[in-house]
């Protein structure tokens, strides 16, 4: 996909069910590591020009639902200037329409734990969600299901 590609590293692609939006991690341009969003009228038409979602910054790794009101991301915990930021933690935002910024991000305490977790991808009803996490020493598949 040309129009989307940059000289930079990109990853986490998720596309919407409809396939007319998609959202990703880009190194590209002043937004290092920012979540970047991309739109097409029709799926016989080329994406637009990516922009960023400013107000998610530096995710590693992300899975958006719900057509793009639900955002669920990994990143490094925060840390004081000069300190080396710890293994990742599982996050996750929800806004009311497409239109609005994402309010800030809540950590998924239910999940988390002191290692690495990573790469979430969850069901369509976001009941059941899937993560890699280094917990036992090896880097491996956890999932967990939501209490209604």
């Amino acid at each position: 996909m040309s129009e989307l590609s940059s000289p930079s590293v990109e990853r986490s692609p998720s596309v919407s069910f409809d396939g007319l939006a998609i959202w990703f991690i880009s190194d590209r341009e002043s937004f290092r590591g920012r979540f970047w969003r991309a739109t097409r009228p029709s799926l016989m038409v080329p994406w637009g020009t990516p922009v960023p979602i400013s107000e998610l910054s530096s995710p590693n790794f992300a899975f958006v639902a719900q057509g793009g009101l639900v955002v669920f991301f990994s990143f490094a915990r925060a840390v004081a200037p000069g300190q080396q930021a710890p293994p990742g933690d599982l996050y996750w935002s929800a806004r009311r329409s497409t239109d609005a910024a994402f309010p800030p991000p809540l950590p998924l305490d239910e999940v988390n734990s002191p290692f690495i977790d990573t790469d979430p991808n969850l069901s369509l009803d976001l009941l059941y969600l899937m993560f890699a996490s280094n917990r036992t020493g090896n880097m491996e598949i956890y999932e967990s299901h939501a209490v209604q």
